[in-house]
Order: C-alpha cells, then sequence, then structure tokens
C-alpha cells in the first residue's frame, strides 16, 4: 500500500513536470520564431533601402523565404504548432527600393491559443508586434 502511494506521487510529478516543460519549450519556439521574423523582416527593409532593389517576404505553410527581385537570398522554416493568418496584409510582402511596404496591413501568428499581431503601417515606418 506504501508502495503504491509512493509510486502515485511519483507518477504524478513526472508527469506535471514533462507537461510544464513541454509547455515552455512551445512557448519558447514562438518566441525565437517571432524575433527571427522580426530581425529577417527589419533586414529585407534595410537591405532595400541600401542595395536599392524592391525585396519580399513569401509565406507558405511550413516555411517563408526571402527574395530580392526573382533571387531567393534564404528561406526559414515556420515550426509545425505555429499558423500564420493574413488579416488586411497581403502575401507576399513587398518592400520597394525606399523601403516602403507596398500593401500595409496586420497579420497573426498563432501557437497553441497564444496569437502575436503583426503591424505593418503605411510609408517607411518599422513594423511592430502586439502581444
Amino acid at each position: 500500500m506504501e508502495m503504491s502511494v509512493v509510486l502515485f506521487i511519483l507518477i504524478t510529478t513526472l508527469s506535471l513536470t514533462v507537461h510544464i516543460g513541454l509547455q515552455l519549450l512551445d512557448k519558447q519556439r514562438l518566441n525565437l520564431f517571432i524575433q527571427q521574423l522580426e530581425d529577417d523582416l527589419l533586414a529585407v527593409q534595410q537591405q532595400s533601402i541600401a542595395e536599392s532593389h524592391y525585396h519580399r517576404i513569401y509565406f507558405s505553410k511550413d516555411a517563408y523565404a526571402v527574395y530580392q527581385g526573382t533571387k531567393k537570398l534564404y528561406e526559414r522554416e515556420i515550426p509545425s504548432s505555429t499558423s500564420i493568418r493574413f488579416l488586411t496584409l497581403t502575401n507576399p510582402i513587398h518592400y520597394n527600393e525606399s523601403g516602403t511596404i507596398q500593401k500595409p496591413g496586420t497579420m497573426k501568428i498563432s501557437n497553441h491559443g497564444k496569437e502575436h499581431t503583426l503591424v505593418f503601417p503605411f510609408g517607411s515606418s518599422r513594423f511592430y508586434v502586439k502581444p
């Protein structure tokens, strides 16, 4: 009987620890993805200005790719538990030679009920993230 109680407590503690650990891992993955996306968007905007070329970022279900004109510069994976919805923003995101987004708007990034909104305002100002 005492062994059953000890085993029950041990199994319960372990299962709670694993569950909390997985939640923290998912949250960290989402934060890292959003940070990488922010860095890429800012870099693309700055490259558009510095190089006087238009750039675009195209999103698919499982990745996004950065292009300079028709040349693909790089591609990044979107975590499988993360989804991206374009609300008023269009896909792909275009920056012209002056670093201005061509069609401003918003998009949502979701992961297990957590949502972040990326807002791309008119003009050449920087986008921002609303948690």
